[in-house]
């Protein structure tokens, strides 16, 4: 699959996931990303910026969130991104809910995305097979 389609799909599958999120708390975005933490869940990190000059993808744990302003993710090489938090917004996406040709729940097991306030989103992905096996 050449890269362009890549990028469709991604576009297409956001489209629909816009339209299964929910807006959720502060307070709910906390109680999941402290839980990703405890449980050192294994996160899928989409980052897009707004013009599409840059695309990242990575695999990585939130390593530290004080419940307060932020959150601290870090790629199995000990890579590390530092996120400020002050002044987002937050979207939580059960995969369940996604048309079945979208759904991925045997992989998948929910979302939480961060929209900056430059409405630039980091979308954090819960991989469920993954979670407990330290890859």
């Amino acid at each position: 699959m050449s890269h362009e389609e890549i990028v469709r799909k991604i576009r297409e599958a956001t489209k629909i996931h816009k339209e299964i999120e929910a807006i959720t708390s502060w307070d709910d975005a906390t109680l999941l990303l402290k839980k990703f933490q405890s449980e050192g869940t294994l996160l899928s990190v989409l980052f897009f910026t707004r013009d599409q000059t840059m695309h990242l993808f990575l695999k990585a744990r939130v390593e530290g969130f004080d419940g307060d302003e932020f959150l601290t993710l870090v790629a199995g090489s000990r890579d590390f991104c530092f996120i400020s938090l002050k002044g987002c917004r937050y979207e939580y996406t059960d995969e369940r809910l996604a048309p079945e040709w979208l759904r991925n729940t045997d992989r998948v097991e929910e979302t939480l995305t961060i929209v900056f306030p430059s409405n630039e989103s980091l979308t954090l992905r819960a991989l469920v097979n993954e979670a407990a096996s330290g890859q």
